[in-house]
């Protein structure tokens, strides 16, 4: 998945990257240094106090899923369960 594929996922859920590490880690890193991505959850309002860490590809396309099925439910409680899950998954 390219980074603008990425962008355009976080975009129909409302966020925007904050910072992405995917362009600066080189290929032979001999740490093992993985990309990361820091995203603002809410593109209107991006204070640095709201960023979140997402470790993988994997992890942001779940956050993306996440937020998309919280928007849907009819319910407060119903989207704090999939947050919730979201959290236990990743933690």
């Amino acid at each position: 998945m390219t980074i603008e594929q990425m962008a355009q996922a976080l975009k129909s859920v409302g966020a925007c990257f904050a910072v992405t590490t995917a362009k600066t880690v080189l290929v032979s890193d001999p740490h093992g240094t993985k990309p990361s991505y820091h995203i603002h959850p809410d593109a209107s309002d991006p204070r640095q106090d709201s960023i979140k860490r997402l470790a993988s590809q994997k992890q942001l396309m779940d956050w993306v899923r996440t937020a998309k099925a919280a928007a849907r439910c009819t319910d407060d409680f119903q989207a704090v369960i999939l947050w919730n899950e979201y959290a236990e998954r990743w933690s």
